[in-house]
């Protein structure tokens, strides 16, 4: 039996390693929260890292992030990832990481 499902996303899967600490931190407090109903419904933090799915938002959403303090830099990488194919990115600890993006140490 054939399931007919018309919508999907295209996700990259990568490391953690290419969020800072901070930008971390900040993710984490702008994540959606179903019990309180806050925050940005197209960023889901777990305990093993974050989904973000900006196709799913407006076409603000970098100036979105910059509310939230989210760096430039992550901004960019964000787009990289974008501008590679990709709707959605799962930033996981136990992804590989991408020689083409910065990663960081923590």
């Amino acid at each position: 039996m054939a399931i007919d499902i018309k919508e999907r996303y295209t996700t990259a899967v990568i490391s953690t390693a290419h969020i800072s600490k901070d930008d971390a931190v900040l993710l984490t407090e702008a994540s959606y929260n179903p019990r309180s109903e806050s925050g940005r419904n197209w960023i889901h933090a777990n305990e093993y890292g974050y989904i973000i799915r900006i196709t799913c938002d407006n076409q603000e959403w970098k100036q979105h992030l910059r509310d939230d303090g989210i760096s430039p830099a992550y901004n960019r990488k964000y787009r990289k990832v974008l501008n590679a194919g990709f709707e959605c990115v799962h930033f996981d600890r136990d992804a590989d990481i991408v020689d083409e993006l910065i990663a960081w140490d923590w």
